[in-house]
């Protein structure tokens, strides 16, 4: 089927993140092929509410056709979830997986509990869809488990480029690592990890880039840097440009994920693309977007994690072989390639007739 139109739906559309960026980027690539296209929100957000218009307002901006698919971005609950439900267009879910409430209520019981919502709304939706995309195979698993067997794996493109300008890596051995402020990231295993490497690498210095989530887990970690006297050695840079994201991997010595959740691994891909060796742990959809690209990890103790990144820092033809493979494992993750993909997804869909 060649659609007419291709209407996505996000909880609320953030630019910076990996979901906001992706649902922007499919946009790009309908318009690209004169498929008409329009994101709709459940909240607005100030910083793009001028490329995104409220589900309630679809019957006004669209045009009546058979020949429209709605594209659902599940990555929360949402008030766009039961006006979804309640259309007759066909409908592909674009599945991004949740966190588990489990490790987020210590620290955000209402966030929690919004996230249970959006599992019982993620039953609804699995039964009216037709098919869903899915960023990895980890993520299809879940969607197979609730009675949804047409899934597609089509991973997130990797759009990151290297600045024009040279960028030489930074004087001091550094620890970068890309994400979210929140509690399944595991920021406190890199710091407690950094705390014992120290007395290896005086010097050594830890990054962190990213918004910051949760306040409260923000205020644990900048304790627990206090609390093991890393003040001089660990930044939070909060969100960065996409110019000085690049320049944050290039900067850096080695590339460290402790995340107990990933549905997927976007700054992963980013680092090695970038030439950055990347160390992660072995949890979710991580092994599957590292490949043999990396250095992985099952046990994220500090003596272990601490060893693994003096290994990698200190031995050159083993952080050479890193580079190389994890290049190479980057380059399938180009845009023309996830593209293709997506599109063969999307037409596979039988005709539906409203």
């Amino acid at each position: 089927m060649i659609w007419d139109s291709v209407h996505q739906f996000v909880p609320t559309l953030i630019q910076g993140d990996a979901i906001g960026d992706y649902t922007l980027w499919v946009r790009e690539k309908l318009l690209e092929k004169n498929i008409q296209s329009e994101i709709f929100v459940g909240v607005e957000n100030n910083e793009t509410q001028n490329i995104t218009h409220s589900f309630g307002e679809m019957e006004g901006l669209t045009h009546p056709s058979k020949n429209t698919l709605l594209l659902y971005h599940v990555a929360q609950a949402s008030t766009c979830a039961q006006f979804i439900l309640d259309r007759t267009e066909p409908l592909a879910l674009i599945f991004h997986n949740f966190t588990p409430p489990e490790q987020l209520i210590n620290w955000d019981g209402a966030l929690a509990d919004d996230l249970m919502r959006a599992e019982r709304e993620l039953k609804q939706l699995a039964e009216r869809a037709q098919i869903a995309i899915c960023d990895s195979s980890y993520n299809a698993s879940a969607l197979n488990k609730l009675g949804l067997i047409n899934t597609s794996v089509v991973p997130l493109p990797i759009r990151i480029n290297k600045p024009v300008s040279v960028v030489k890596p930074s004087n001091d051995p550094t620890i970068l690592f890309v994400g979210r402020i929140a509690p399944n990231k595991a920021f406190q295993d890199i710091i407690a990890a950094a705390a014992l490497l120290r007395t290896k690498i005086p010097n050594v210095k830890v990054r962190f880039v990213g918004d910051t989530s949760f306040t409260s887990y923000y205020s644990y970690l900048t304790k627990l840097v206090t609390q093991l006297a890393l003040e001089d050695a660990v930044t939070f840079t909060g969100r960065v440009t996409e110019t000085q994201l690049a320049k944050e991997y290039l900067s850096a010595q080695v590339f460290c994920c402790l995340s107990d959740h990933e549905g997927f691994g976007v700054p992963i891909l980013e680092a090695m693309k970038l030439g950055l060796p990347v160390i992660a742990y072995n949890a979710a959809a991580v092994p599957e977007t590292l490949g043999s690209a990396g250095l992985l990890i099952d046990n994220k103790s500090p003596t272990m994690v601490a060893t693994a990144i003096e290994r990698v820092m200190t031995d050159q033809n083993l952080s050479k072989a890193m580079i190389a493979a994890g290049e190479q494992r980057a380059a399938i993750f180009s845009e023309n390639h996830i593209a293709s993909k997506i599109f063969s997804a999307i037409n596979s869909m039988s005709d539906y007739e409203n």
